[in-house]
């Protein structure tokens, strides 16, 4: 039998909109009260119902979430931790995989606006790059939070300081002594580089354009990239790579040739995800705080939720160097 907060105001004695008050928190109600009416609803067991409030409310308790790609180990961790804070929140997560296709994004954003859910987080897989389905978002006061960023919108965001972890990575591999140092990129986006380019010119070092190298999706495109590396007539000696899981098949390639890291190529990743620490050889990278990341991205868009008309929010959070064997500090 279900037990309604009917039945709790007659077993206490009080109203319904005292017990009310009491289950949900809220003032005008005192400290006695409302400690005999939560322990009357603990002994009747008593659970809310959810799709009323929801009904009350106007609202699905649903969220969104778009993502680019769920293979990489980073955007796995960080969907984790959005999955559970929505749940502490009570609501449930719809998860729509773009595999880094732009046309899929927007098609994805419009089937979580037809399903009416009450936010949408998207990651975003092409900075530089706006998608009309964001634009109508913003246009529409439509609650949703990027993690991450699109450049030519003022938008609530949750992003890791790109340019700030590419300057601390090949600072770091300078300090070493490495003057050729490749980046490994892609086509969109210029964070990283801004930041590679600062540290290079705080260490004397000029900028060559031949060392930037773009790589294409997936890890064929990581394949592709050492290839260009190593056919370099002045090869470089360090590498500073996209992110911890493409850095891993990186190993593997140089591996595979018989070339060893960090003796014949230093190599950074990016995001500390959980194998970075268990390698062969333990890999330095930069950490991102994915727990912070995915929690405030949910935080952040429940405010939204409640004050569509607030000002955005954006948190722009701080990454970490994380040193060890991979780029050689160790052999000295």
């Amino acid at each position: 039998m279900t037990v309604t907060m009917e039945d709790i105001a007659r077993r206490t004695g009080v109203s319904q909109v005292t017990v009310s008050r009491a289950l949900n928190n809220r003032s005008r109600i005192s400290k006695e009260t409302k400690q005999r009416i939560l322990k009357e609803a603990r002994r009747l067991n008593y659970r809310p119902n959810a799709v009323a409030a929801a009904l009350a409310k106007k609202r699905t308790l649903s969220l969104g979430l778009v993502i680019p790609d769920i293979t990489n180990p980073f955007v796995a961790e960080v969907t984790k931790h959005i999955e559970s804070t929505a749940t502490e929140n009570d609501y449930s997560l719809v998860v729509y995989i773009t595999n880094n296709d732009l046309e899929k994004e927007d098609a994805s954003i419009r089937s979580l606006m037809e399903r009416r859910v009450d936010g949408i987080i998207i990651n975003h897989s092409r900075s530089n790059t706006p998608i009309q389905a964001i634009m109508d978002l913003k246009k529409e006061g439509f609650p949703f939070v990027l993690t991450g960023v699109m450049e030519g919108i003022e938008t609530d965001y949750v992003m890791i300081d790109l340019a700030e972890g590419a300057y601390q990575a090949t600072r770091h591999l300078a300090g070493l002594g490495h003057k050729r140092i490749a980046f490994l990129t892609v086509d969109y986006g210029h964070f990283k580089q801004d930041g590679y380019k600062k540290a290079l010119g705080e260490g004397g070092i000029d900028f060559d354009e031949s060392l930037v190298i773009r790589c294409r999706p997936g890890l064929v495109g990581i394949e592709e990239a050492i290839g260009k590396v190593l056919a370099m007539q002045d090869r470089p000696t360090a590498i500073f790579g996209l992110n911890d899981f493409q850095v891993l098949r990186a190993m593997e390639v140089l591996d595979n040739l018989g070339l060893a890291v960090p003796q014949d190529m230093a190599l950074i990743g990016f995001d500390d995800v959980m194998f970075a620490s268990h390698l062969k050889v333990p890999l330095t990278t930069i950490a991102q705080p994915m727990e912070q990341i995915g929690k405030m991205s949910v935080e952040i868009l429940l405010k939204k939720i409640e004050k569509p008309t607030h000002p955005p929010w954006q948190v722009m959070l701080k990454p970490q160097l994380v040193v060890r064997e991979s780029c050689g500090e160790k052999l000295r």
